[in-house]
């Protein structure tokens, strides 16, 4: 949970060092005052996209009146495992009522151990010490929500009972984070929660069902603005005379450019290439960089083998290239120009994270692990025969 939050606060920081060294946001609002002055310079634009800017930002202030409810009913089950455990519970239950041919597929009676397995799951990071303390301020949060947007059970709860006492009670008595206690809950009907005598469960099916009335209104709010957004697309398009590049979710991506240092500022510059003399020089000893002693011992004799690189005298360890990447491209290969796979994508340049925003030759680098050090790795440090043998390496 920890480094998962400390990735995310490392990028945001990353972004909003990049959106100020190339002053972004006044890039964009000199764009938006272009774009709107071509519209009023024409009859037949103006009588189609006219309303669009006003109309934009009417959606978003109506969205911004429920930012902290948003925030809210999302943080709950994001942030607290037994809800989002409970909410998974619930959810199958409605499934199990159906005919199993009429479930989906992960609730089908021949994928139960799959079932069970994607539900225990979400007790893989479960703290209770720190479950117990964000539900209390989820719940002190709940108070501070506008009228309309109030989660009615929560008020109840709260009526004669402090935050603390009520996440006290409702862990303590709970079978949600009872290893198999939970599964007999996969028996029951959602009509019966009240009969088992869980108040995570009550709480959890209050919550499951308010959760479900606001996803409705969120994808209806959000209809409404994908059509707004979809003429300014179009309206963009023929201001600037260029199509753009679709987003293509779910579809095979490809990109290319060259493997290319860049310089991050004034006097500095990062080579495209870290070896296995880095990793020596950064470890300390303790996390993040306490290297295993044998690799550190196999770094000292130069224990190369074929995978050493003649211009570096080193065995490569991660790569730089300018090609486009973003979140969800970790793992893909990194092709040269022959189809030979050269290495796995991990990570962006930390000047890099406004990439979705904005793109440039002079900061804009992905990094990846160089192939052969996956294969020194595991030639040499792994010994790992057996899995280079069945990739006929």
């Amino acid at each position: 949970r920890i480094k998962s939050l400390a990735n995310t606060s490392k990028n945001f920081r990353g972004k909003l060092k990049s959106m100020k060294a190339i002053d972004l946001l006044q890039k964009r609002r000199d764009e938006e005052k272009a774009l709107w002055a071509y519209i009023d310079n024409d009859q037949s634009r103006k009588a189609r996209f006219g309303n669009l800017q006003a109309d934009i930002e009417t959606q978003f202030a109506l969205m911004r009146k429920y930012d902290e409810y948003e925030n809210v009913v999302d943080f709950f089950r994001r942030s607290v495992y037994l809800i989002d455990m409970g909410y998974a519970v619930i959810d199958a239950m409605f499934e199990l009522q159906k005919p199993d041919q009429d479930r989906r597929t992960i609730f089908k009676d021949e994928n139960r151990p799959a079932l069970i397995s994607s539900i225990r799951g979400k007790l893989f990071n479960y703290h209770e010490p720190a479950e117990k303390m964000f539900f209390a301020d989820l719940l002190k949060r709940t108070q501070k929500l506008p009228a309309g947007y109030r989660f009615v059970y929560a008020d109840r709860l709260l009526t004669d009972n402090a935050e603390n006492d009520i996440a006290e009670r409702l862990y303590r008595q709970t079978k949600l984070n009872k290893d198999t206690l939970w599964q007999e809950y996969l028996k029951t009907k959602p009509s019966e929660i009240a009969s088992l005598k869980d108040p995570m469960m009550d709480f959890v099916f209050e919550f499951y069902k308010l959760s479900l009335n606001f996803r409705a209104e969120q994808d209806e709010q959000n209809a409404i603005l994908n059509k707004l957004f979809a003429d300014l697309i179009d309206v963009r398009s023929r201001f600037l005379q260029k199509n753009f590049i679709p987003d293509a979710n779910r579809t095979l991506r490809f990109t290319f450019g060259y493997i290319r240092g860049y310089s991050p500022a004034d006097a500095l510059y990062c080579a495209p290439f870290t070896t296995l003399k880095g990793i020596f020089e950064k470890t300390t000893g303790e996390e993040p960089f306490d290297t295993p002693a044998r690799l550190i011992d196999l770094i000292k004799k130069r224990a190369f083998g074929k995978y050493k690189d003649k211009k570096l005298n080193d065995v490569p360890v991660a790569m730089l290239y300018n090609t486009d990447t973003t979140g969800g491209n970790s793992g893909s290969p990194v092709m040269n120009a022959k189809g030979e796979i050269v290495g796995l994508n991990f990570d962006r340049a930390f000047e890099a994270t406004i990439n979705d925003f904005a793109w440039d030759e002079s900061y804009s680098r992905s990094i990846g692990v160089d192939i052969r050090y996956v294969l020194w790795v595991l030639d040499h440090f792994a010994g790992a025969q057996n899995v280079l043998n069945e990739l006929k390496i």
